[in-house]
């Protein structure tokens, strides 16, 4: 997910400490910024192939999401590494 997204993750996380990067920036409110964050987490699991645990149990409800989506995701995962791999073999030799 952070090869993917490096600079968009923090800025949503945390869009008041990347103030240069974050166009949004001052301009959040805090139910937005809320569901920011949970996207995040959400994607970052998926990404992980992680389901939410006691940790973040009221989260756990979106489990079954992340179970139906592994496959999709690792699909996507692994045409990009080939996507890259391709890349770097064919143009930087």
């Amino acid at each position: 997910m952070r090869v993917v997204c490096v600079s968009c993750v923090p800025c949503v996380v945390s869009h008041t400490k990347v103030v240069r990067v974050s166009i949004l920036a001052g301009q959040i409110s805090p139910g937005v910024r809320r569901g920011l964050v949970m996207i995040s987490k959400v994607l970052q699991n998926l990404a992980n192939g992680i389901e939410f645990g006691c940790k973040e149990a009221h989260m756990a409800i979106l489990n079954p999401f992340i179970i139906e989506n592994l496959a999709v995701v690792h699909m996507f995962f692994d045409k990009l590494t080939v996507h890259i791999y391709l890349f770097i073999n064919c143009c930087c030799i």
